[in-house]
């Protein structure tokens, strides 16, 4: 698989996208940011190998990954995506020292990202790194961030990682994307997922959080050392534990969001955070989170965007909140959700292992999008139980059973059905004895198999 890990160098400021109908862009000046001096960049143990069938344990970036897979340059003079700086605070309120401005605030309260290790676009083999049917676990996290002290007190990362499947409502929310950007963004792909948040009330201080019920997130208060400190404009690699794996069930998707929480108090105004040469120093502690953003072609309008970021295999994307939601600048849901960003993303990366061999026809299910197997018991008499999964919801799934001259003797027919796995039961039947084929029909794909009746 290849990595970008290494390739960590010049960055720009760049502030999250957003919006329920129009677009908008924070207006922010640019900065160059370069690995701290005398850093040593963290270990990604097996970065560079493939997971195989059997037990595995990967780091994972799940943005950054799949642009390498895409074939994108992310290093040298004139990369396609390179790294930006984006300050990153849980008040809104709070300023940020530019070389122009004095009333530059804070735009990113949180920043995240969400991996499907079910991507095809993970790994340089295009096998995904769990198959639906398998559960894996995740132990810690890196995230990359500019923490810069001013002061001597304590500082916290707030780091949340919650888990759920796609359609669980009360873990993740799904959005179209036609809701939330304007062209050519909204054609990238139909809709967007991103973490259900809950706490969004006007006002400073630390309001909101995951809306996760407990037994689906993890809450990481990461204390930040003084290792962890650099100056304006450089950037260390953070490696934050879990306090306990996190156990993922099979076809759930993870997603990990973090914010800096102060240790001192804060007065609306403050600068958390200077560039050099910045006309407004610094005065407390701030820290700035490191985002994946378009540096070729140069962004002059909307449409030169390009769709690096994008995954169409899974729901692997960025994720941001920003200072409009927190203090509900927009209509209701926005406030309530951390919407999907298809250009920007934190280096966040994942240790997931598991003992996974790979399930039985999980090849079939990464090439169609869905999978049958075998119907039990085979031959049969009466009764037979038919099961297949579907990678994403569908319009259309019907099941037919055909005897040997093609004549259909059952069929099936369901419609608007989601990801998941299903059973169908075929019993009663008064087929002669042979051999039958059955086919599975997925929006216009089919899988064909063969059956026997014996009696």
């Amino acid at each position: 698989m290849k990595k970008i890990y290494l390739s960590l160098a010049g960055m720009l400021l760049c502030g999250s996208i957003i919006s329920q109908s129009a677009f908008n862009m924070q207006d922010q000046n640019s900065v160059i940011a370069v690995l701290a001096p005398n850093t040593v960049l963290h270990t990604f143990n097996n970065s560079n190998t493939d997971r195989a069938a059997g037990p595995f344990r990967l780091w994972v970036e799940p943005v950054g990954d799949v642009m390498a897979k895409k074939g994108l340059v992310l290093s040298g003079t004139t990369p396609n995506q390179t790294l930006f700086l984006s300050p990153t605070f849980m008040d809104s309120t709070m300023r940020i020292g530019t070389g122009t401005s004095t009333s530059t605030f804070v735009s990113s309260v949180l920043q995240g990202s969400v991996l499907d290790p079910k991507s095809t676009n993970l790994q340089s083999s295009s096998d995904p790194i769990v198959s639906i049917a398998d559960p894996y676990s995740v132990d810690s996290l890196v995230i990359y961030g500019s923490y810069v002290k001013k002061t001597s007190t304590t500082d916290t990362l707030y780091t949340w990682l919650v888990w759920g499947t796609p359609s669980n409502s009360n873990v993740f929310t799904k959005t179209a994307s036609s809701d939330v950007w304007p062209a050519p963004i909204n054609t990238w792909r139909d809709s967007l997922i991103g973490p259900k948040i809950t706490g969004a009330v006007a006002g400073s201080g630390n309001k909101v959080k995951p809306a996760a019920p407990s037994g689906n997130y993890k809450l990481i208060k990461y204390v930040l050392k003084q290792a962890d400190s650099t100056s304006s404009g450089h950037f260390k690699p953070i490696v934050i534990p879990l306090p306990s794996i996190a156990s993922i069930p099979a076809g759930n998707i993870v997603s990990c969001l973090y914010t800096f929480v102060p240790g001192a108090v804060y007065s609306a105004g403050d600068c958390i955070y200077s560039y050099t040469g910045a006309t407004l120093p610094q005065n407390k502690n701030g820290f700035g989170g490191i985002v994946w953003g378009q540096f070729t072609p140069t962004i002059t309008q909307l449409s030169d965007y390009v769709n690096h970021q994008v995954d169409p295999t899974s729901w692997c994307m960025g994720t941001s909140y920003d200072k409009n939601q927190r203090h509900n600048a927009y209509p209701a849901p926005w406030p309530a959700l951390m919407t999907g960003n298809l250009i920007t993303a934190p280096v966040i990366a994942y240790s997931i292992y598991g003992t996974a061999t790979g399930t039985v026809g999980s090849s079939e299910l990464w090439k169609n999008d869905f999978t049958l197997s075998q119907n039990t018991p085979n031959p049969f008499t009466n009764e037979t139980t038919v099961n297949f999964q579907i990678k994403y919801a569908v319009s259309s799934v019907s099941l037919e059973i055909y005897d040997i001259r093609g004549v259909k003797m059952f069929e099936k027919i369901q419609k608007e059905v989601r990801e998941g796995k299903y059973s169908v039961e075929i019993n009663n039947v008064d087929f002669a004895d042979g051999i039958y084929f059955y086919s599975l029909t997925v929006d216009g794909k089919k899988i064909t198999k063969k059956m026997i009746v014996s009696k």
